[in-house]
C-alpha cells in the first residue's frame, strides 16, 4: 500500500519527515536544483507490505510496528503527469540501485498506469555505480 502523507512544496523548509540529518544536509542543496514551482512534494512515503503483527495487539501499537518495518521511499516529486522517486543518500552505492529498482517495481504493482522516472541524489557515488544507474534508466545527481 502506498501512504503519501502529507503535501509538501519546494518552500517548505527542514526538518522534513523521515530524513536522516546528512540526508537533509544533501537535499538542502538538491531542492533547488530537482524541484520546481509548483511541483508536490511527499516526504517518507511508505510503500510495500505491510508485516502483520499478529491477534491481540492495540490498533494504536500495530500503527506503529507497521510504520517501523514498512518500506519508506525518502521522496516523491509529483509534477504533471510524471511521479518521480528520490532517493537522498549520503555516499551512495549499489544499494541506493536497489532501493528505487524496489521502490518502482512497488509503485508500479499498485498504480501501474503512473509514469514514473527514479532519481538518486547524493555528495558522492561509488565510480562503479554510475554505468549502472544508466542502464536501469536511473538519473542521478552528485553535489
Amino acid at each position: 500500500m502506498i501512504d503519501l502523507g502529507r503535501k509538501y512544496t519546494r518552500d517548505t523548509v527542514s526538518p522534513w519527515p523521515g530524513m536522516s540529518a546528512q540526508d537533509t544536509i544533501i537535499w538542502i542543496r538538491g531542492i533547488s536544483i530537482v524541484t520546481q514551482p509548483g511541483d508536490v512534494i511527499y516526504y517518507d512515503v511508505h510503500i510495500g507490505t505491510q508485516r502483520d503483527i499478529g491477534p491481540g495487539i492495540p490498533p494504536e501499537i500495530a500503527l506503529m510496528w507497521q510504520r517501523v518495518n514498512q518500506k519508506r521511499i525518502d521522496l516523491v516529486i509529483h509534477r504533471g503527469d510524471i511521479w518521480y522517486i528520490v532517493e537522498v543518500r549520503h555516499v551512495a552505492t549499489s544499494a541506493a540501485l536497489g532501493r528505487l529498482i524496489q521502490y518502482q517495481k512497488l509503485w508500479h504493482h499498485e498504480r501501474p498506469s503512473d509514469d514514473t522516472v527514479l532519481l538518486l541524489v547524493t555528495d558522492w557515488i561509488d565510480p562503479d555505480l554510475p554505468p549502472l544507474l544508466l542502464t536501469n534508466q536511473i538519473s542521478y545527481l552528485v553535489i
